[in-house]
């Protein structure tokens, strides 16, 4: 193996206090040091990569409370993005905001990893996010790409589910790790797998070189995602990818002409008509 082959992740930890925190905020900026070390130190799969193919992303951590010296509340949010082709842009793939970060630390203490077992739900919590950042970057490059990664993923979930933590259970609410994930294996909702791949592969690469025709293959995701709301108007899956790429359309279709911009806020009112507001920036000079 070339020695500039290396681990697949480079991704930015921070663990923030929120207003109003109380007491000691030095076992944050270690754990944060810690986290970072943990993830980006560590081989997640056995593929090679090279330094500026690493996967980015960041993983933010916001402790509300501290019920106990070694116990932390709070919620964490879990971004990734993956470069386009030929350009110097990177599209942001996920954007998900866990409310149940719940974990405990104690400083000085090591992050133990395992696959197979539990360990703590702090490390369950990392392991499963880097799994899914896995998976929903692969997707992008082929199509269902994330499999053996999701498939991972499934198996943190599962341990975790046999704890008491909240967030790893179907019924913890309708928002969730849990829902994530199985929006994601569900055959129900498979055309998100295609959508993913059609808008990252066959839109966003293609522009560099024709950016007609890459918008037209963004359009045609739409289109696909645009079915899929329509089997399936609650599916959770559709308001991650929407709450992800609202910023990015709006982006790409303003520069685009008319026609293009019509067909994208005649998709957008149907499939995310609380932000339509938002998507009509397209036609601001």
């Amino acid at each position: 193996m070339p020695e500039s082959w290396c681990q697949e992740l480079n991704i930015r930890v921070a663990v923030q206090a929120a207003p109003g925190f109380p007491g000691d905020q030095a076992p944050l900026r270690q754990l944060e040091q810690d986290l970072t070390r943990y993830i980006n130190d560590r081989r997640w799969t056995n593929d090679d990569f090279l330094p500026e193919e690493k996967i980015t992303g960041t993983l933010t951590f916001i402790v509300e409370k501290r019920p106990t010296p070694d116990q932390f509340e709070g919620s964490l949010q879990v971004q990734c993005f993956r470069p386009v082709f030929n350009s110097t842009y990177e599209s942001m793939v996920l954007n998900f905001t866990d409310r149940d970060g719940n974990f405990k630390y104690i400083t000085q203490q090591a992050l133990d990893y395992s696959e197979n077992s539990y360990i703590s739900n702090l490390t369950s919590l990392v392991n499963f996010y880097m799994f899914m950042i896995l998976g929903f970057d692969y997707d992008t490059f082929g199509a269902a790409g994330g499999d053996p990664h999701f498939r991972k993923a499934q198996n943190i979930l599962n341990i975790a589910g046999a704890e008491r933590e909240k967030g790893w259970n179907y019924a913890d609410g309708n928002r969730t790790r849990y829902w994530l994930l199985e929006n994601m294996q569900n055959n129900t909702f498979k055309e998100i797998r295609t959508v993913l791949y059609d808008y990252h592969r066959k839109g966003l690469d293609k522009m560099a070189e024709d950016l007609e025709a890459g918008r037209k293959g963004i359009l045609n995701a739409l289109e696909t995602l645009q079915k899929l709301h329509r089997q399936n108007p609650q599916a959770y899956i559709i308001r991650v990818f929407c709450d992800t790429k609202k910023t990015e359309l709006v982006e790409i279709f303003k520069k685009g002409p008319d026609d293009q911009k019509k067909q994208m806020l005649t998709i957008m009112s149907v499939v995310d008509p609380s932000n339509l507001n938002f998507y009509n920036r397209v036609n601001e000079k």
